[in-house]
């Protein structure tokens, strides 16, 4: 399969006390400074909710496993609820087969999650 490279970045997005980092492009080895910069990201927030956007990310390789596990790791430890939306099937497959995710933080849709907490 020939996927095409994305440059990799993220956006943080903050509303009350909800946070949405938009994860968009290829998740590769060239993907870790930013990734740790995330978590720093993370460490600063004060959100009940964070929602990872896998948004048009063809590929997340296993190069970054160990950083995309500790982002979520940080954000359990605060108690944070989390979420992970976006996700195509097969990366989505993918992680889950690796445990890298927990399909019970998997949505499909942002309106999914914010309908379920009004």
């Amino acid at each position: 399969m020939n996927i095409p490279h994305m440059e990799f970045e993220y956006k943080l997005i903050q509303q009350s006390r909800v946070s949405v980092i938009t994860l968009k492009g290829r998740i590769g080895k060239d993907a870790k400074e930013h990734l740790e910069q995330c978590r720093k990201d993370i460490e600063e927030l004060d959100a009940d909710i964070i929602i990872l956007l896998f948004k048009d990310v063809p590929v997340v390789d296993p190069a970054v496993f160990r950083e995309v596990t500790l982002i979520q790791q940080d954000i359990r430890k605060k108690n944070i609820q989390l979420y992970l939306v976006g996700l195509s099937n097969t990366v989505k497959n993918y992680l889950n087969d690796r445990a890298i995710i927990r399909l019970s933080e998997v949505k499909n849709t942002l309106e999914e999650i914010l309908s379920a907490k009004n």
